[in-house]
């Protein structure tokens, strides 16, 4: 069983966060909390990170890049805490 999870979206969906997808974030970091989960944040741009999420270390996305930023979440995913 995976237990990863990738919040998508950006600053703005975040502010402006539907009913389910703040339960979603907020049940995550309740199985993060509990240690059943690992957070990695993908970003284009480390300044809009939430501040909600700078604790976590994350992965850049590039597209001219692509196969790096795969490579690099496959490392991150294996990683153990």
């Amino acid at each position: 069983m995976w237990n990863k999870f990738k919040l998508n979206g950006g600053v703005k969906k975040v502010k402006n966060k539907s009913l389910y997808v703040q339960s979603e974030w907020k049940s995550a970091f309740q199985l993060k909390h509990e240690g059943k989960l690992k957070i990695i944040p993908i970003f284009q741009d480390v300044k809009l990170i939430p501040n909600l999420l700078k604790p976590f270390l994350g992965i850049k996305f590039n597209e001219k890049f692509f196969d790096n930023f795969i490579q690099n979440l496959y490392n991150e995913i294996l990683r153990e805490n």
